[in-house]
């Protein structure tokens, strides 16, 4: 079968990867506009004299907690 006998035509497909890498294009530009602001704040932070300070990358925000014992605690 070919792409015609299944409803696809060549100038159909087309349209699709060229409106795919618009958005694509579209979406990369705002990363880089996102990244460019970013770096403004973090510029601005540093220089009214904020401090960034690194944590571990094992350190846990909520570290696990003990499993809680609840068997029999309903009333019948």
């Amino acid at each position: 079968m070919s792409e015609e006998t299944l409803g696809f035509s060549n100038e159909n497909t087309e349209q699709h990867t060229e409106a795919d890498l618009m958005m694509s294009h579209a979406s990369v530009i705002d990363k880089v506009v996102e990244r460019e602001e970013l770096s403004r704040q973090i510029e601005a932070f540093l220089s009214s004299g904020g401090k960034i300070s690194s944590i571990d990358p094992n350190v846990m925000a909520d570290p696990p907690k003990k499993p809680e014992n609840r068997y029999g605690s309903h009333p019948i």
